[in-house]
């Protein structure tokens, strides 16, 4: 394709190869570039906008897409002179463009790139809720539930408790040299940055996308996982991501700047500091999940609890880590809390002896329907939210009348309506933050 083909559309998505966990080997259940494009390859990434459809892939791939593409897709071949890299392609979109990525599926350094460059265009970078690809996906396969196993200390050097020890060593080292140099705080871009942490351990896990062996979790003597990035878990720029294995931010007892947790997705560093293995990925050794090591000791492995045996669980429990579910997604909501008075009230078929109390809503707060799934609530539910939101703005407007902009606020939020209630083309409901 000609470096002279007309940028991406105003309205565009972005479609990595890559999961949640930044993993270019990826589970059947994450192949959305394959579903959506047909392209088998291990590492690509889409561009979809309304009127064209991009693949850019490395030269491991160039004939292949070729091959494996129709003519709705056009190939980039990235890597010669006149292609740029995705990234660098999407910034050259018009000016006011908003493009879509699932957050979960960039890096850090990668979405600052991205947002910056595309603010200096006047464009915008966006999260949707749901993934786009997720929503039109209707035979996507389940999430792999295969059990994991614990991996003898003869086979990976250390223990768990030795493993965690060197990482909590390591942010306790990171605290001190905050302490001591107020230019280095918590949002340098990478630990190598800062001060060397502890001597980074020799074992490590070897990957592979040929060896069916893979799951057995052989050793190589390739270097091991490198300390996690002192990058916040959450920057304060709009459509930032944390990096994918990042420090959290949340201050501790020792002061809003010390890090408290390292907060680690990438699956490998998982498997190896918990001496587990799995075999969610073809010939990979590795199992889906999130880890939570906290300085104080407290560690937490988010995971299907259906694929931890009774004897893994055991083990986690003698050396401190807790388990809780990978994703609630779809079984929790999130809470309203009010304050509520309760008084006499008069029902309708109430007898004179009678004494009925009821509940007067205390809380004069809107309530942000952009939280709200519609679809799961009754006719009367719904009603009740907005009669609720209608009953603030009228109890609260008289103390604001001299106040424009809180007034405006008010105003606002009280007379949204949910926020899926919209349908696009296709029936899709797409949810823009």
């Amino acid at each position: 394709m000609s470096s002279r083909t007309p940028p991406i559309s105003q309205a565009s998505g972005i479609i990595p190869s890559e999961d949640g966990h930044l993993s270019e080997y990826v589970a059947d259940s994450d192949k959305r570039v394959r579903y959506i494009s047909g392209f088998t390859g291990s590492a690509a990434t889409a561009i979809v906008s309304k009127r064209s459809a991009y693949l850019f892939v490395d030269s491991r791939y160039w004939i292949q897409a070729e091959q494996e593409l129709d003519g709705n897709w056009t190939v980039h071949k990235t890597g010669t002179p006149e292609i740029k890299d995705w990234l660098d392609w999407a910034i050259t979109c018009p000016r006011g463009s908003k493009i879509a990525i699932d957050s979960r599926m960039i890096s850090h350094e990668r979405a600052t790139k991205l947002y910056k460059g595309l603010c200096e265009r006047g464009s915008k970078l966006a999260h949707p809720r749901q993934n786009l690809v997720d929503l039109i996906w209707d035979d996507r396969p389940q999430r792999p539930k295969n059990p994991v196993f614990v991996q003898p200390v003869e086979f990976t050097g250390k223990d768990i408790k030795e493993k965690l020890s060197d990482v909590r060593r390591w942010i306790r080292k990171q605290n001190a040299a905050i302490g001591k140099d107020k230019g280095v705080t918590r949002h340098a871009s990478n630990a190598s940055q800062s001060k060397p942490g502890a001597t980074p351990p020799k074992e490590t896990i070897k990957r592979s996308n040929t060896s069916p062996n893979g799951a057995s979790g052989k050793l190589s003597s390739t270097p091991p996982p490198q300390p996690p990035s002192a990058v916040p878990a959450r920057m304060n720029n709009p459509g930032v991501k944390r990096s994918n294995s990042s420090p959290s931010a949340a201050a501790g007892p020792s002061g809003a700047d010390k890090i408290s947790a390292v907060f680690v997705s990438d699956l490998a560093s998982i498997a190896y500091t918990l001496n587990l293995r799995g075999s969610d990925i073809l010939y990979n050794p590795v199992f889906t999940a999130y880890l939570l090591i906290g300085v104080e000791g407290k560690t937490t492995l988010f995971i299907d609890k259906v694929k931890v045996p009774t004897e893994v669980r055991d083990y986690l429990h003698e050396n401190g880590v807790s388990i809780r579910e990978y994703s609630d997604d779809g079984e929790f909501g999130v809470r309203i809390e009010s304050a509520l008075l309760v008084r006499e009230v008069v029902t309708k078929r109430q007898q004179d002896e009678d004494m009925w109390l009821g509940f007067e809503r205390l809380t004069q707060a809107p309530i942000q329907l952009k939280m709200v799934r519609a679809s799961m609530l009754t006719k009367d539910e719904r009603q009740w939210i907005k009669d609720h939101n209608n009953n603030v703005r009228k109890t609260l407007e008289p103390y604001l009348a001299e106040d424009k902009r809180a007034l405006k606020w008010l105003r606002r939020e009280c007379q949204k309506g949910f926020g899926n209630e919209g349908k696009g083309s296709a029936g899709l409901s797409i949810e823009w933050d």
